[in-house]
């Protein structure tokens, strides 16, 4: 080994003379690390879900408002079996995304991973959300990816 010399070549050290953290090195705080996974896709299932639930609630009244003013004016029972059809049809898409939009409130504040769950799958499933499925679909995949992961799912209570 040689003596250090004031003229002698050292290797560079880290930038700012400070070391990366090393994985597995620093205790975590594994709760705040699983609130921070799940926060991004449960805010975004919460707007394009409660989107949907607004959409879905709006067409349920304009099928309702429509159907009952045409079936006034002719009294044909086709147009009435037609509104009544259209309308639950908006109605469940209406509660499966409310359903959606519940099981992300509950997911982004780390409580019931069934329900969290259940949001995630019913936003995958492209009939339960009719037209806003390809807008909830990526979401749902996202929020179904972040809860597998089993320190997501031990830090639910």
């Amino acid at each position: 080994m040689q003596p250090h010399h004031p003229g002698a070549f050292q290797p560079p050290g880290p930038p700012g003379g400070f070391l990366p953290p090393v994985p597995g090195g620093a205790v975590q705080d594994t709760h705040a690390l699983a609130k921070s996974q799940v926060a991004g896709p449960a805010i975004a299932l919460m707007i394009a879900s409660g989107c949907a639930c607004l959409f879905y609630l709006f067409a349920t009244v304009m099928v309702v408002f429509a159907g009952g003013m045409s079936f006034m004016g002719t009294g044909d029972v086709g147009s009435a079996a037609g509104m009544g059809v259209a309308s639950l049809m908006y109605l469940f898409w209406a509660l499966m995304s409310g359903l959606c939009f519940a099981g992300a409130l509950r997911m982004k504040a780390m409580k019931n991973y069934g329900l969290a769950m259940t949001s995630a799958v019913v936003a995958v499933i492209p009939c339960t959300t009719y037209v806003c499925c390809m807008l909830m679909m990526p979401f749902g995949i996202w929020a179904l990816i972040v809860l597998m992961k089993p320190e997501v799912k031990s830090a639910f209570t």
